[in-house]
């Protein structure tokens, strides 16, 4: 994951595959798994989930993403004692975004 500047200054998340070698982001298995992967995201539209902008295969397979500022939960759990008040409100906010289930467009026949 980095952290990109995009037109206009804004900035963004940028998510690439994560391989030894730059070119092994050109096999077939990887694209299609990102491909997959951002189709499946860009379904996801939830207060609780990070916004996809966009999922790409070409030049590169990447996906450019909202970028939210602070640390990850692990980096928050170590750097600070959580209250029970605290962790429940991260846990329910988590939960929320884990159980949301994108509804299906019903098709235009």
């Amino acid at each position: 994951m980095y952290k990109a500047i995009g037109p206009f200054g804004k900035e963004f998340a940028l998510k690439i595959p994560k391989t030894e070698d730059i070119m092994a982001t050109m096999d077939v298995k990887i694209i299609n798994s990102f491909k997959s992967e951002s189709e499946l995201w860009m379904r996801l539209e939830h207060v609780n989930i990070v916004t996809l902008h966009s999922g790409k295969t070409e030049p590169l397979p990447h996906m450019a993403m909202e970028l939210m500022e602070g640390c990850n939960l692990k980096e928050l759990m170590k750097n600070h004692n959580l209250t029970v008040g605290e962790a429940v409100h991260i846990m329910r906010q988590v939960l929320k975004g884990l159980s949301f289930s994108p509804v299906k467009k019903p098709s235009s026949r």
